[in-house]
């Protein structure tokens, strides 16, 4: 076919000195399978050229525009985290014939935009979860044009102001920095989350585990009486939480967002007393992050009357009616995101979802693997024009990781030239290995650890 571009060998581009980086240049040699490496020189800033190629101009709207043509590639974009999202969708183009094993890409000229501009995802970090295996997940997302990823770690961080909520296999600071440093690169902006309320055992319920009163029950005084929330009765509590923070704004500097969790608390909806306090608690964290610098994120399920979460009512822990809600929301921070979770629904428009569109805050719809919900989530947003979609994957994420590919195809992320005749396990086993650089064993191939 005439007007391929050929892949050579020995490849020379000029780019943004930004994509002067080791990961880039191997995730390159990855996707060509071993035939070919790039040496990036310098360029002009936001741009990515190989061959003798003009840069195409970036039409209204569009985050990039990817020119190929027999001369070679060339990417325009609006920022660094943009040209990254065109230098995957390039990578994703390179092909073969069936017999054949010179690689090319065919001529395109794409100018691509997105219709819902906040795509996040959210990633828990638990004991069972390697270093290497939250480094393929973080690159897996930033390969499918993520925009953030929110990071949860469960007992898998080394605070130095509370020790014992860590496990012995946690991860350093220093391993952290590794994940967001590579986050950044790719065009991926990294969130952190600390659980401000419940799920302060840093460990799912249906364990039995209590990552700091395992490690110290002396700590008992810092809970509620049954350990899973944190007990917001208690200054001390509250300087600890804010050193936490403080820890992680220094961790992931020059973050955006902090995520403050703010889900299923059972003391906080069955204990009349709690109850009460609930709102005064959430305005002062959401306030106290607003005035660190950072836009707090919340769950949404402890705020959400019965009528409006009806599919939900069981799980969810909820307020008695719409105006505690209404009252609640008035007196938290105004530049407060809420995360609406609503796993059980495949229709659009999602209700609770509108429900708070309708009170005129920054709302995102959030699904988590099942993917006619993520499909209604993401309709629900773009169609309103709400702020964003959330992607949660919680414990269940190597089972059902080859979801994240229809629901990215949803979202306009751009899949392999011969995704429509494979299916999502080779495509995101093929995706997978080609972001994995490190040497891998039986174990660490693949995205589930044994096949039996």
């Amino acid at each position: 076919m005439i007007n391929r571009f050929y892949i050579s060998e020995k490849t020379v581009a000029y780019a943004d000195s930004r994509l002067k980086n080791e990961l880039i240049s191997q995730l390159f040699n990855r996707f060509t399978y071993k035939t070919a490496t790039i040496e990036i020189k310098d360029g002009e800033s936001n741009t990515f050229i190989i061959g003798d190629i003009k840069t195409p101009d970036i039409q209204s709207g569009c985050e990039y525009s990817l020119l190929v043509n027999e001369n070679g590639i060339a990417i325009s974009a609006i920022d660094y985290p943009s040209l990254m999202r065109g230098y995957f969708s390039m990578l994703l183009k390179i092909k073969r014939e069936m017999g054949k094993k010179e690689l090319f890409i065919d001529p395109v000229y794409e100018n691509k935009s997105f219709e819902i501009k906040n795509r996040m995802i959210h990633l828990c970090v638990f004991p069972e979860n390697t270093l290497l295996e939250i480094k393929r997940y973080v690159r897996l997302f930033a390969l499918l044009q993520y925009t953030h990823v929110v990071i949860e770690f469960w007992g898998m961080l080394k605070f130095d102001s509370l020790p014992a909520h860590a496990w012995e296999n946690a991860f350093t600071k220093d391993e952290v920095k590794e994940i967001i440093s590579e986050a950044r690169a790719l065009g991926l902006e990294p969130i952190p989350m600390f659980n401000s309320l419940a799920h302060a055992s840093g460990a799912r319920s249906i364990s039995g585990k209590h990552v700091s009163l395992d490690n110290d029950l002396s700590l008992y005084h810092l809970f509620t009486p049954d350990g899973w929330a944190w007990d917001l009765e208690n200054e001390d509590v509250w300087a600890l939480l804010k050193s936490v923070r403080r820890e992680l704004y220094e961790l992931f500097d020059g973050c955006e967002y902090f995520h403050l969790g703010f889900d299923e608390s059972h003391a906080h909806n069955k204990s009349p007393e709690l109850k009460m306090k609930l709102p005064y608690y959430m305005s002062r964290l959401t306030n106290e992050v607003s005035s660190e610098g950072k836009r707090p994120m919340v769950w949404m399920d402890m705020l959400l009357p019965p009528e409006a979460f009806k599919n939900m009512a069981g799980n969810a822990h909820s307020v008695k009616s719409r105006e505690e809600c209404v009252e609640i929301i008035k007196g938290l921070d105004k530049n407060t995101v809420f995360v609406d979770w609503e796993y059980s629904t495949s229709q659009a428009p999602i209700s609770s979802v509108i429900y708070f569109k309708d009170l005129g805050i920054d709302i995102m719809g959030a699904s988590w693997f099942d993917v006619g919900n993520a499909y209604a989530h993401i309709d629900t947003v773009a169609k309103n024009n709400l702020f964003g979609y959330m992607h949660t994957t919680w414990h269940t994420i190597s089972k059902d990781l080859p979801n994240i590919v229809p629901i990215a195809k949803k979202l306009g992320a751009t899949l392999p030239t011969w995704e429509s005749e494979s299916n999502k396990q080779m495509i995101l086993s093929t995706l997978l290995r080609c972001v994995t650089v490190e040497k891998t064993d039986y174990f660490s191939s693949g995205y589930i650890r044994k096949q039996i």
